[in-house]
C-alpha cells in the first residue's frame, strides 16, 4: 500500500468536544418532544378509538394517549443513555482534562475557591487527572507536563503560605 492511499483511507480527526455540542442540541430538541408529549396527554384522540367499545371509547383513547407518551418518554430515554454514555467517555479523554485543567487553574489565578485548602486539595485533583494524561504518552503529554508545573507551583505558593500563616 503506497503512502498515497494509506492518507486517503485515514479518517478525519474527531474531536471528542463534538459529542457535548451533539448533546446540547438533543436536548434541545428533547424538550420539543416533551412539549409534544404533553399535547399527547391532553389531545382528544376519541376519533382514532375503537366505536366497538361503545362507552368504553373514551377509555380506549386514553389508553392511546398515554401509549403514544410513553413511545415518545421511551425514545427519549434511550437517546439520552446513548447520549450519556459518549459525553461520559469525552469527559475521561487527554482534550477534556486538559481543558478542565486549565479550567482549574484559571480559577486559581482568579481567587474563585473559597479557601487555600479548597484550592490546594482542586489543585491536587487536577495533577491527578494531568498524570494520566502525561501516562497515556499521547499528543497532549507536553501540555499536560507544564500544565501540571504550573498546579505545582501553585500548590507549593499554597502550602508556604499555610506554614507562614500569612
Amino acid at each position: 500500500m503506497t503512502t498515497e492511499t494509506k492518507e486517503k483511507e485515514k479518517k478525519p480527526d474527531f474531536d471528542p468536544g463534538d459529542v457535548s455540542d451533539i448533546y446540547d442540541k438533543l436536548s434541545n430538541h428533547s424538550v420539543a418532544l416533551r412539549a409534544f408529549g404533553a399535547l399527547l396527554g391532553s389531545s382528544n384522540l376519541n376519533d382514532f378509538a375503537d366505536a366497538a367499545y361503545g362507552e368504553g371509547y373514551k377509555h380506549e383513547a386514553s389508553n392511546m394517549r398515554w401509549g403514544l407518551s410513553q413511545i415518545i418518554e421511551l425514545y427519549l430515554s434511550h437517546q439520552e443513555r446513548i447520549l450519556s454514555e459518549h459525553l461520559d467517555e469525552y469527559h475521561k479523554t487527554d482534550t477534556a482534562l486538559i481543558k478542565q485543567a486549565r479550567i482549574s487553574i484559571s480559577m486559581v489565578e482568579q481567587r474563585a475557591f473559597v479557601s487555600r485548602e479548597v484550592t490546594a486539595n482542586k489543585l491536587r485533583s487536577t495533577i491527578s487527572d494531568l498524570d494520566i494524561v502525561i501516562n497515556r504518552n499521547g499528543d497532549l503529554q507536553e501540555t499536560a507536563l507544564q500544565l501540571k508545573g504550573v498546579c505545582l507551583k501553585y500548590v507549593q505558593q499554597l502550602t508556604e503560605k499555610g506554614k507562614t500563616g500569612a
